[in-house]
């Protein structure tokens, strides 16, 4: 009875030391590509032309270069592992474009100006699923004279080691 008794007292101890061990993983995540661009309305992300404030969104592509070892048991999604990146996005290196002239402030914002230098254009990042959100809210398009039309919008930016990031993409505007 005493050695069931001490082997069930290691087994769970060990199951419980696996769980703790475990649940302090960590992840290291690299930055290796542009993955997806993409327009979507704040209140209607399936809207397929934008109409009303938006948010243009990229999400990198990243691969794992190193995690801990799993332990007896996985961890549950209340303790999930941390990510962190080998390689950050260096901020001012981010450009966001656009191909044709609109009036912001009274001001023309012309073709191929960075759009994230203007007031008003908040800028995301989340390290979760590692995406860079860029938001041209009511506030904004309230002081933007936006002509109705296609727009092409392109981003790039570079990480601390080089990765050099870009991609565009074609949005139909409607505002007006």
């Amino acid at each position: 009875m005493r050695k069931t008794q001490s082997f069930f007292l290691i087994y769970f101890g060990l199951l419980a030391g696996s769980l703790l061990w475990s649940s302090c993983c960590e992840e290291i995540m690299r930055v290796i590509g542009t993955g997806t661009f993409l327009a979507q309305e704040i209140d209607d992300p399936n809207a397929e032309v934008i109409r009303a404030p938006f948010h243009l969104s990229v999400y990198l592509e990243t691969e794992i270069i190193a995690e801990a070892p799993v332990g007896m048991i996985s961890p549950s999604y209340a303790t999930t592992c941390d990510r962190e990146y080998d390689n950050e996005i260096l901020v001012e290196s981010r450009v966001l474009r656009c191909d044709l002239p609109f009036l912001f402030n009274g001001d023309t914002i012309l073709a191929g100006e960075n759009l994230l230098d203007l007031p008003g254009v908040a800028q995301f990042q989340s390290n979760e699923v590692y995406w860079q959100r860029f938001t041209f809210d009511s506030l904004f398009l309230s002081q933007a004279i936006i002509p109705n039309g296609l727009y092409q919008f392109q981003y790039e930016m570079e990480t601390d080691d080089g990765v050099m990031l870009s991609d565009s993409l074609q949005v139909e505007i409607l505002l007006n």
